[in-house]
């Protein structure tokens, strides 16, 4: 690979005998008429992707919990608030069903982590709150996570960084409607 690490700027291993199809058709998304910058984006979007939910699933063994459940965990910690946060804002928040959050804090309330109680403003519901236990936990954990974080995002300044964390999100919501979508493309 050059000095640059553009893979763009690298003749395309494919471009010999082999003629793989193209990965995409946006123009936008093809460098000098290819999807080998685009492919390795992918590559290194799941390597990357892989990377953090093996740190996350070390701070949960850490922790005693699992790796969803300390999402989960997370989650409710950095968002709960004054008063605590639903089930169902937590199944939003982590693009998960709401049952999928009732069974992982279940867990979370076994090990003494999390709190539930009821919703004054719906009766219907719960309020999830991260318990005295929790927070002397996720304050023992702080410093490894802030370690850990500032090592992975190293490389970024506070620009590339606001960047980086706007595109990343625009296509995790780009990436939930086109899932719900995949059989239909399958079926073409």
């Amino acid at each position: 690979m050059s000095k640059t690490n553009d893979p763009a700027s690298e003749p395309d291993p494919g471009a010999g005998d082999l003629l793989l199809p193209s990965t995409i058709t946006r123009p936008e998304l093809l460098i000098n008429d290819s999807d080998r910058t685009f492919r390795q984006l992918m590559h290194d979007l799941t390597a990357l992707c892989g990377r953090i939910d093996q740190v996350r699933t070390k701070f949960a063994k850490s922790l005693g919990i699992s790796g969803p459940q300390y999402n989960v965990f997370l989650f409710v910690a950095q968002n709960q608030g004054a008063e605590g946060i639903t089930v169902s804002k937590v199944a939003d928040g982590l693009l998960v069903t709401g049952a999928y959050v009732t069974k992982e804090v279940n867990q979370l309330i076994v090990h003494g982590f999390v709190t539930k109680s009821p919703n004054p403003d719906d009766g219907r519901s719960v309020l999830l709150q991260v318990s005295p236990r929790g927070m002397e936990s996720l304050a023992e954990l702080a410093p490894a996570l802030q370690n850990v974080h500032d090592q992975i995002f190293k490389s970024l300044d506070q620009e590339c960084f606001l960047t980086v964390s706007k595109i990343v999100h625009q296509l995790l919501m780009d990436a939930e409607k086109t899932a719900k979508k995949v059989s239909y493309y399958l079926d073409e």
